[in-house]
């Protein structure tokens, strides 16, 4: 055999055990059972009354545990805006019949993510850890899990997406088509690992555009997310101890909201609330009636 033979030989050998390496590191697709096996038990329903100047009401949001200490992640709209305040936090965990008191700890206008802490847990509790992952690449499936509401037992469900389009502006993010996401969760690769977190994202076209800028819901990477998570754990002492030391029966005055862009014009009262699952999901009851 010629050296030249040899060498190509050589290179095809290297080639093949290079591939046969990375198929083994590379985790198998979870089933759907699997998946809500391994992430529901970090999905959490949030019940929380949401006043103004004037009045309030009950909501419900979905939101996701992302470190074994109690802290969530979830959409920032959910929390009103500046004229508006989340009081009475209740924290639903599946398969636990107490409802835990939470506390707003940040909120990051930039991202349009917020972050809560539970309070008074005896134990670690599950939890999607945003260190791990990568970001996806265009085409690429992806899935989420989410919760229907109080009326439809909590159930887990999931979600079915794919990378469309790699945004740079405002800010590098990707967007998503398939189910709709659910607002300040978590996506998640075919092996369960995450890509991202899902957020309301504002257009950045200029201001004498005729179209206005816009705003949809894309998948923010993990870079960014993960350093919005670091300044979150910092705010979650001074907000434990706020929330212990407010009379019992005041709710505690919540964190200040993280860096980012200034709230937007109050308004009187909100005037509609964000999805609290995928568009196409069966519809759950918005907002929760008082009883």
């Amino acid at each position: 055999m010629s050296s030249s033979r040899r060498a190509a030989l050589a290179t095809l050998l290297l080639l093949v055990a290079a591939r046969g390496a990375r198929a083994e590191d590379r985790p198998a697709p979870m089933s759907a059972p699997d998946l809500l096996a391994k992430v529901a038990p970090a999905v959490v329903n949030v019940r929380y009354v949401l006043k103004w100047a004037d009045g309030e009401m009950p909501y419900q949001a979905v939101a996701t545990v992302v470190d074994p200490s109690g802290l969530l992640v979830l959409g920032n709209d959910y929390l009103g805006d500046g004229a508006q305040k989340a009081t009475d936090l209740k924290v639903t965990f599946a398969g636990d019949p107490k409802d835990r008191d939470a506390v707003v700890v940040a909120r990051d206008r930039v991202l349009n993510l917020a972050w809560l802490q539970v309070l008074g847990l005896e134990a670690p509790v599950a939890a999607v850890d945003l260190s791990v992952g990568a970001d996806p690449v265009l085409g690429q499936d992806l899935q989420s899990v989410w919760r229907t509401g109080r009326a439809f037992d909590h159930a887990p469900a999931t979600g079915r997406h794919y990378v469309v389009a790699r945004v740079e502006k405002p800010r590098p993010m990707w967007q998503l088509g398939g189910d709709t996401p659910l607002v300040g969760a978590p996506v998640l690769d075919a092996a369960g690992r995450p890509v991202g977190v899902s957020a309301t994202q504002s257009g950045s076209l200029a201001d004498d555009d005729e179209e206005g800028g816009g705003e949809g819901t894309f998948l923010l990477p993990l870079e960014v997310v993960r350093r919005s998570l670091a300044e979150a754990k910092k705010r979650v002492p001074e907000a434990v101890e706020k929330a212990k030391a407010a009379p019992a029966d005041a709710p505690a005055k919540d964190a200040e909201p993280a860096a980012g862009k200034p709230t937007e014009k109050p308004t009187e009262k909100p005037t509609e609330k964000p999805a609290d699952k995928p568009t196409d999901a069966p519809t759950a009851p918005t907002p929760e009636q008082p009883k």
